[in-house]
């Protein structure tokens, strides 16, 4: 007899294309085509993981043909954003956008869990105990690269709070305010990596170097499918 148990690749929420389409704008879903990051119109499907990624052993391969330094317990974590991404993308993956992450995943999440799903609550619980990476970097405080696309945007240039309903097409508030649904940190440095904060409001922080390393920063493969 064999026990066979789903990996880490294989555990998750799938998302439908009309849940995406739902999320993105036109305008969102051509930037992302000619950034190369995602064409929706030949994979419209998205697989995330329900746990950061892990170092098991095919994580442990892939990170040792990249030339990428890992822990090798638990999840990976104490990586740049670089070699976050770097490492996803080996494993036949993508790193969620902020849209993606504030616009599609986390309210999906929070829905399931409000209605007693147990691994929305599990993946939740996780997601206050560490932060992860996003896809997107900040340069001059102004504009947004995301895979090999550079869009100008507007970033509200103070601290603050905000609900999604505040969000624009990249998945950043247009506005702060004194409460709200998440937390926000404003780009601070002329280069940015943006990271989904750990605690119970799970807020944007845009004011990461692209140096940082910690601990408590870890990343979550997602895969776009047909």
């Amino acid at each position: 007899m064999k026990v066979v148990v789903p990996s880490q690749f294989e555990t998750g929420y799938i998302f439908s294309p009309k849940e995406i389409q739902e999320a993105t704008t036109p305008e969102y879903r051509a930037f992302l085509k000619e950034a190369g990051y995602v064409d929706l119109k030949k994979t419209p499907n998205l697989f995330i993981a329900n746990h950061l990624l892990r170092a098991d052993d095919r994580v442990a391969r892939e990170a040792n043909r990249a030339g990428i330094k890992i822990d090798y317990t638990g999840s990976v974590n104490n990586i740049n954003q670089e070699n976050a991404l770097a490492l996803v993308h080996c494993l036949g993956g993508r790193v969620l956008t902020s849209n993606f992450m504030y616009g599609l995943f986390i309210p999906n999440l929070r829905l399931l869990a409000e209605q007693g799903d147990l691994e929305a609550k599990a993946t939740l619980e996780e997601m206050t105990d560490m932060a992860e990476f996003l896809e997107d970097l900040i340069t001059d405080g102004n504009k947004v690269k995301i895979g090999n696309g550079q869009k100008d945007l507007k970033f509200v240039k103070k601290d603050g709070y905000f609900t999604s309903s505040d969000l624009n097409e990249f998945g950043y508030p247009n506005a702060v305010r004194s409460q709200g649904e998440f937390r926000y940190w404003c780009p601070s440095a002329a280069e940015n990596v943006v990271v989904r904060g750990r605690g119970s409001g799970l807020g944007l922080f845009c004011g990461w170097v692209p140096s940082v390393s910690d601990g408590g920063i870890g990343v979550r493969r997602a895969k776009f499918f047909s």
